[in-house]
């Protein structure tokens, strides 16, 4: 099974456009456990102007800075990252003196691509950078910076603290629900599985049945058992759990 890599094409030029596209089914894949699924946007006027988009962690965007409209590229990216910050953005530039403006406007892009007919130079370019963002999502996963799991059949990569807690399925010993700030997982782990996935400094795993992330714990309610996170939802454990919530923080 292979990481795949949603790649979405941001250019005015649909000439410019088909030719990154071509250019990136030209790479071959074949030595690395990645693939990629490309796309051309031609719908991007709208959604612009949405503030709800199906933006998924690592999705890269490769944007022509000089968009033929009434935004930039810059402002594109950052539209993009306000809806999800962790997105790899590649600049399409004729002019790499851009980098300047694209870095003070704090988008932080992985890369430039410059401008190039010649299909060989363009290839490199996007090769080197697609090895690159491989090598970086590889270093987030050793360092647990990013989780990777398997859901459905593919991968599912989410930051630390976008984890809120995961706990077992009733009756249900090899399936834990993972819940986050973008929605519910059922996950075919047990729940040391999970525990080993997980780094120590920001997860409290030392209950059966839950893992808590400590740093989203906003309230605890000892009389009803209850624990709010930092987004209001909230989540029954009981007295004992809080108990020895409560009894680490006294003991620090």
């Amino acid at each position: 099974m292979s990481i795949v890599f949603s790649v979405s094409i941001i250019e005015d030029e649909l000439n410019q456009a088909k030719l990154i596209a071509d250019t990136l089914h030209e790479i071959d894949f074949s030595t690395n456990d990645f693939s990629l699924q490309v796309n051309i946007l031609q719908n991007y006027i709208q959604m612009y102007e949405k503030n709800s988009l199906d933006i998924k962690k690592n999705d890269i965007f490769i944007i022509d800075i000089h968009l033929n409209t009434y935004f930039s590229g810059i402002e594109f990216a950052k539209h993009i990252i306000a809806i999800e910050p962790e997105v790899f953005i590649l600049y399409f530039t004729s002019d790499p003196e851009k980098s300047i403006t694209a870095i003070n406007e704090q988008t932080y892009p992985m890369a430039y691509i410059l401008k190039d007919f010649d299909q060989e130079n363009l290839l490199n370019q996007l090769r080197d950078t697609l090895k690159k963002i491989s090598n970086q999502l590889e270093s987030d996963i050793d360092k647990k910076n990013v989780i990777k799991f398997i859901y459905h059949d593919e991968y599912l990569f989410i930051t630390p603290q976008k984890i809120l807690y995961g706990q077992t399925v009733a009756g249900m010993q090899k399936k834990t629900i993972l819940h986050t700030d973008s929605g519910e997982y059922m996950l075919n782990y047990r729940l040391i599985d999970l525990k080993n996935l997980l780094p120590d400094s920001q997860f409290k795993k030392q209950f059966k049945s839950v893992i808590l992330n400590s740093k989203r714990l906003h309230k605890i309610n000892r009389l009803e058992g209850i624990i709010t996170f930092d987004n209001n939802s909230e989540l029954y454990v009981g007295k004992k759990v809080i108990d020895k919530l409560n009894k680490e923080d006294k003991s620090r």
